[in-house]
């Protein structure tokens, strides 16, 4: 092939796979025009320039043709501000002799500012956030408890951990929240105002199924800390079909429109409740999702509670939406908003970073891929939107390292070997790379045509044996129905024609 330059069939065709009554809400919404998306986008873009991401969630723009409560996104900005205390200096401060007595005078004070203070509401959680990296966090926990066992603070750094050990175990999660529930209880004996103890425990009730402890718990953090978006948070998610039975012939989503309603007169005291509004409406359409349906299936379902509230989770569906009906643009945009309200999901950024791709922006492609795997490695179509952004940038050897990566996930692993391969095909034909990598390729999918198609080809192309068994692999395996396959099969006819070795 001319200068060595491969005009690659399978290319073209490569996608990444894995590579009220809550109705009213649904009625048509005055549409959105596109200058007012474009503008959007500009300031969005603007705002992703800073680095904090409390203050870029305060710069950036609200969705366009939203019917948010006043205020009610940028309320939620400060729930993004990192621990009070780090872990570091906890435990630093358990080091020395009167420890225990700073952290109880430390953590009454945070206690105190958060019920007085408007600005520093939802401080007591923070001032636990530290420990929420929950490994290295028990054995910090314990010490505190271990000084300190009557202290409501280490009870409830203790009873939060455990949870948290529980979200994370396997077989032994029911071990962990035995242990627990008896911290947490005490913890509100000893404090009844701390509500992260009594959030705890409407947590370990929704795990577990408990409904007498659900409802104390949330009878109990209702009453002290009835404006706490973490209490009202874990309330709602309680009352989720999900984690409740529902009675027959009742409406699975009843009790969330009912606390939509309570919610709706508690806004104006606190706006950060108003990203709440839209749970009832936003369910209906999440919940097939849930269930391995489509996205945009539900799609005026998810816009419309995008219109209703700054959610992180049904606009980033939304987003997803617009994406499976091909408006990039609108997907880049929903996106960009989840994230704005939660960038600690990678998620979000993995679905900005296919938006960009199709739209071209690479680069913006990259960095996005990038920040979701940062957040959570462990998803090979990250990886795979990253080798494919670096390709188109002519970034080769970068793209390697991205397919390797993503074949280690079984989803992504027999497209993502294809491509690895192809990264010694491209531009100058790397033969002994290539020929070794397709080697291992067909013989880890010997029932694959393409993969005996490029097995092939690279045979012929280094005139080395076997190119002839592989290219009758290839048409023993090839759909007669593919198009693919059959632009294969007149590549495998050109070569043949030219000679190419046997």
């Amino acid at each position: 092939m001319k200068g060595r330059e491969f005009c690659w069939l399978l290319l073209a065709a490569v996608n990444v796979v894995g590579c009220s009554d809550g109705n009213s809400a649904t009625s048509a919404a005055t549409p959105v025009s596109a200058e007012a998306w474009q503008s959007y986008l500009a300031a969005a873009s603007q705002a992703d320039q800073i680095e904090d991401v409390v203050q870029r969630c305060l710069a950036y723009p609200d969705l366009p043709g939203n019917q948010w409560p006043e205020g009610s996104a940028k309320a939620r900005c400060p729930l993004l501000r990192g621990p009070i205390f780090s872990l570091a200096e906890l435990e630093a401060t358990l080091a020395s002799a009167d420890g225990p007595a700073q952290l109880e005078r430390q953590f009454s004070e945070v206690l105190e500012a958060h019920y007085a203070d408007p600005g520093q509401r939802e401080a007591i959680f923070f001032a636990f956030s530290g420990f929420d990296d929950f490994e290295p966090a028990e054995r910090v926990a314990r010490k505190w408890y271990e000084r300190a066992p009557e202290s409501a603070y280490a009870q409830s750094a203790l009873g939060g951990v455990l949870l948290g050990l529980a979200g994370n175990a396997r077989g032994s999660a029911h071990r962990w929240l035995q242990q627990a529930t008896p911290l947490l209880q005490s913890a509100l004996l000893a404090e009844p105002r701390l509500s992260p103890a009594c959030m705890h425990l409407m947590n370990i009730a929704r795990l577990t199924g408990d409904a007498a402890l659900g409802e104390s718990a949330s009878e109990h953090c209702l009453r002290v800390d009835p404006l706490s978006w973490n209490v009202r948070f874990q309330w709602q998610l309680g009352l989720d079909p999900r984690w409740r039975p529902v009675g027959r012939g009742e409406d699975p989503f009843r009790k969330l429109d009912e606390s939509v309603e309570a919610l709706r007169p508690l806004v104006p005291q606190n706006p950060a409740l108003g990203g709440m509004l839209a749970r009832g409406i936003g369910m209906r359409a999440y919940m097939p999702i849930l269930a391995g349906r489509p996205a945009r299936e539900t799609e005026e379902g998810l816009e419309a509670a995008s219109r209703l509230a700054p959610d992180p989770l049904f606009i980033g569906s939304a987003g997803d939406a617009a994406y499976e009906h091909g408006d990039f643009s609108k997907a880049l945009a929903y996106s960009s908003q989840a994230i704005r309200l939660a960038p600690g999901n990678a998620g979000f950024y993995g679905a900005r970073a296919n938006a960009r791709r199709k739209l071209g922006d690479f680069e913006g492609a990259i960095v996005d891929s990038r920040q979701a795997i940062a957040r959570n490695n462990s998803v090979g179509k990250y990886h795979s939107t990253l080798a494919l952004s670096l390709v188109s940038l002519g970034r080769t050897e970068e793209a390697r390292e991205a397919y390797h990566d993503a074949m280690q996930y079984p989803v992504q692993r027999q497209w993502a070997f294809r491509r690895w391969c192809e990264t010694y095909i491209l531009g100058n034909l790397q033969a002994r790379e290539a020929l070794a990598c397709t080697e291992g390729l067909v013989n880890d999918y010997p029932d694959d045509a393409e993969s005996h198609f490029m097995r092939s080809w690279v045979l012929y192309e280094t005139a080395t044996e076997g190119a002839a068994a592989a290219a009758t692999r290839f048409q023993a395996l090839a759909d007669p129905q593919d198009t693919r396959h059959q632009e294969m099969k007149s590549e495998l006819a050109r070569l043949t024609g030219q000679g190419g070795g046997q």
